[in-house]
């Protein structure tokens, strides 16, 4: 798809300036109030990021995982890329999931489809267009692989422990940052907000200053260190100790 990258700015632009109301009505069409990769930080994007769209109201699960609703494409291309895109209800939010690595020193527009639907039904309307721009050169590999996380024993009141193996790239272990998101509510890690934690052992690492006797949901992100991020997240759950 071939899109004009001021046409993006000033689509983006006019959609974050409306004003997110209290309480949204049922025939309002819905608003994005928020990106990822961030407009105002664009540049330089690692080979697999996080791409995010913030919505002001619930949204229509079906029609926001239907990739016929958006396109992600190079600047200047015909045709767009293959992605899968997921709903996260609890956030309001799109995660689109490339599912091959980007190439360096390009630019890559997201279209947020005007068939898109909020929860009671009502379209958003009008496209929106927002983009980024990848790193010139990177250290990023493959894809990265991870396993799924384990809980240890906790042993501190309002720590919980994790354990997890090394992620990997080409079938190799890789030096990574582990972005650990948290949430009391299932399904509510939020990508876009810092992480609870970042630690660079491929052990695993121990929550603190949490809530004692609760229940957590967490997510864990491997980020290599040219930015390039896990993207098969799997959400576990853990009690702080008492």
């Amino acid at each position: 798809m071939r899109f004009p990258i001021s046409r993006a700015i000033l689509l983006l632009a006019a959609a974050l300036l409306v004003p997110a109301c209290g309480k949204t009505k049922k025939n309002q069409p819905p608003l994005v109030l928020a990106v990822r990769p961030d407009p105002l930080a664009s540049s330089g994007i690692g080979m697999m990021p996080n791409i995010l769209v913030q919505f002001d109201q619930n949204m229509d699960e079906t029609s926001v995982e239907d990739t016929t609703n958006w396109s992600f494409s190079i600047s200047g291309a015909v045709s767009g890329l293959s992605i899968t895109v997921e709903y996260l209800p609890a956030l309001m939010q799109a995660r689109i999931i490339p599912t091959q690595l980007l190439q360096t020193s390009k630019t890559y527009g997201v279209v947020i489809g005007g068939g898109i639907k909020s929860a009671s039904g009502v379209a958003t309307g009008n496209a929106l267009l927002f983009t980024f721009d990848t790193q010139t050169t990177t250290t990023t590999t493959s894809i990265l692989g991870f396993g799924t996380p384990t809980v240890g024993t906790n042993t501190n009141s309002g720590e919980i422990t994790l354990n997890w193996t090394s992620a990997q790239e080409s079938g190799v272990n890789v030096t990574a940052f582990y972005d650990v998101y948290v949430s009391t509510t299932a399904g509510g890690e939020n990508l876009m907000l810092a992480p609870k934690a970042s630690p660079t052992t491929d052990t695993g690492t121990t929550l603190t200053g949490l809530t004692p006797t609760t229940q957590y949901f967490i997510k864990v992100q491997p980020r290599d260190g040219a930015g390039a991020v896990f993207t098969s997240l799997v959400e576990i759950t853990a009690t702080s100790g008492p």
